[in-house]
């Protein structure tokens, strides 16, 4: 069964792994409701990435499980591995925190072509997060400044009157 990653916080029953615990959700929305499918013998079931999921064997069965990360999906896969250690499973704690230096250590020698465009999808990531970064920062001076005037826009901040310092002809 499959529901949405946005919906994570949706799933009480989810194991617990690595000794962290998640507080039950209040309610759960339709749209956390689990998907359900039964594959027959031979078959198989593609889970896309970010989908929080689980597998059930019913009866005797032998279940193969494998990961494919597609190379459009290296960053988002290496992140996964350095963000949420918690989350990796089918390895030890420890194990799990090291997959993304080891995962990304195996692209570069086996894959440089891969790796060379997630470190660009990163440098592109970081410089985003640090423009984000920088105009909040420019609203909340401004609120300090002239309360309520972020929430009309970002007007330029050298413009704003600092009582004859920078932005005045004085």
């Amino acid at each position: 069964a499959t529901t949405p990653a946005s919906s994570a916080a949706a799933q009480p029953d989810a194991k617990r792994h690595c000794g962290e615990e998640e507080a039950a959700p209040a309610s759960v929305t339709a749209a956390a409701y689990p998907l359900e499918a039964t594959c027959e013998k031979g078959e198989i079931m593609f889970v896309p990435r970010g989908w929080w999921h689980t597998a059930v064997n019913i009866g005797a069965a032998v279940a193969v499980t494998q990961n494919y990360v597609p190379p459009c999906g290296a960053w988002h896969a290496w992140r996964f591995m350095l963000d949420k250690t918690d989350q990796v499973t089918g390895v030890p704690c420890e194990e799990a925190k090291l997959m993304g230096a080891r995962f990304a250590a195996a692209m570069k020698e086996k894959m440089p072509k891969v790796w060379r465009a997630v470190e660009a999808k990163q440098a592109e990531a970081e410089a985003t997060f640090e423009a984000n970064t920088r105009v909040r920062v420019a609203k909340r001076w401004l609120d300090a400044v002239r309360p309520g005037a972020a929430a009309h826009g970002t007007p330029r901040v050298d413009t704003v009157s600092t009582g004859g310092a920078a932005g005045s002809s004085a």
